[in-house]
């Protein structure tokens, strides 16, 4: 997967999915960012988050995504991979639906 790694940018999901419109990356593609000043949140909302939050957003190509997964749950199916991922690094993290990760509170 190919890797972008921005200081600031004001929503990773809107970024990522112009350079996909766009045609200028192939795919898979991740952007991570430091800061993020106008997230996206589920169904519409906008996502803020405090300084050390992950933001990352990445796309794949749909050829690749299991056949029974509905697009609508894709969301929540990468939040779960990820989450225990991280557990199996020892990480605390929990997920709140649909793909919010936290440790402690």
């Amino acid at each position: 997967m190919n890797l972008l790694y921005l200081e600031s940018v004001d929503s990773t999901q809107n970024y990522l999915k112009e350079l996909v419109r766009s045609s200028t990356i192939e795919l898979p593609h991740a952007v991570v960012a430091k800061t993020q000043t106008d997230g996206v949140g589920s169904r519409g909302n906008a996502w803020s988050g405090l300084d050390g939050n992950l933001f990352l957003s990445f796309a794949i190509p749909l050829k690749d995504l299991p056949r029974d997964l509905k697009i609508e749950s894709s969301s929540i199916y990468f939040a779960h991979i990820l989450k225990e991922t991280l557990r199996e690094c020892n990480s605390s993290v929990w997920l709140k639906w649909p793909n919010d990760f936290y440790i402690d509170e």
